[in-house]
């Protein structure tokens, strides 16, 4: 690790970025400081020349004579040395990751994140990763997640609201792209059944004209949403048990924003009946979702 405070390692990333953005373009000084998070133009005089010994108006000057080497060393990519260890260390970085995103989502600095993504994987090899991609989704963020190569999230529940997300139908099975995890719902969602009991007459009569059935009994509808998600083109579904067992939300796993009730759930051998067991073979095989292994 670098031994760096967040803000000192995002700070050092943005002037570098700066400093690259100096030579490669004709970009002004106030506007190359503005894209890379610098509100304050004469911050920004001063961190630049306290990190690279001139002003980023020199910088603009150099490059035009000589190449101009970040921080005096630019042998490897920005974060290739910086990244090192296993598990403990992938947790740490992904977290940062994490930050990066949501830093990436103000200023868009979607190619940093790019290029952190890669050195985590040069550094740590190649992970499982799934991209949490939930909630508005603006065009530079699908893009990132497209580039990114990780699969993002695809939640049934968030495909059938009534009122405008700008994302929804991003969650309707027809629209999942093949690198995709599709949920039912996520730990944090209501369970399929007590979502369905709580949510409004239009987002009802929404999920009875997606799945173009009227007649099935609303206790027995959780079973054709689960085969929505099985069938979609998504690489891999995952199905909360208590999804596949019809619970309500005395079974839910978490409530997000609340303490002293979560996490408490746990599967009673009895529940998962030969009966259920059978249903789901079926169900998995119907749709080429068996795992042989």
């Amino acid at each position: 690790m670098t031994g760096q405070s967040f803000v000192a390692f995002l700070n050092e990333y943005r002037l570098n970025a700066a400093a690259e953005a100096l030579q490669a373009t004709d970009e002004t000084v106030l506007t190359i400081a503005s894209r890379c998070g610098f509100e304050n133009l004469s911050y920004f005089n001063r961190a630049f020349k306290a990190h690279f010994g001139m002003t980023p108006r020199s910088t603009g000057k150099i490059s035009k004579t000589r190449p101009f080497c970040l921080s005096g060393k630019r042998e490897r990519p920005r974060f290739a040395h910086q990244i090192s260890g296993g598990g403990q260390q992938l947790s740490r970085w992904m977290s940062r990751c994490g930050t990066m995103i949501l830093v990436a989502r103000r200023f868009g600095f979607s190619i940093w994140l790019i290029e952190l993504f890669r050195a985590v994987e040069q550094a740590l090899g190649k992970r499982e990763i799934i991209a949490e991609d939930l909630g508005y989704m603006s065009d530079t963020v699908r893009q990132l997640v497209r580039d990114s190569g990780f699969p993002g999230m695809k939640v049934l529940e968030f495909a059938f609201v009534s009122r405008d997300t700008g994302s929804a139908s991003d969650y309707l099975p027809h629209n999942y792209p093949v690198n995709s995890v599709a949920y039912t719902g996520t730990h944090d969602n209501e369970t399929l059944v007590s979502w369905y009991q709580t949510v409004t007459d239009a987002e009802r009569a929404m999920v009875r004209d997606y799945l173009y059935d009227y007649a099935t009994p609303e206790e027995q509808l959780y079973k054709s949403m689960i085969a929505l998600i099985l069938r979609s083109a998504a690489a891999t579904c995952i199905v909360p048990m208590q999804d596949w067992l019809g619970l309500d939300n005395s079974a839910r796993i978490n409530k997000p924003s609340t303490v002293g009730q979560n996490w408490r759930w746990r599967l009673k051998k009895t529940q998962l009946s030969k009966k259920l067991q059978k249903e789901i073979c079926q169900l998995t095989t119907r749709y080429g979702r068996m795992n042989w292994a």
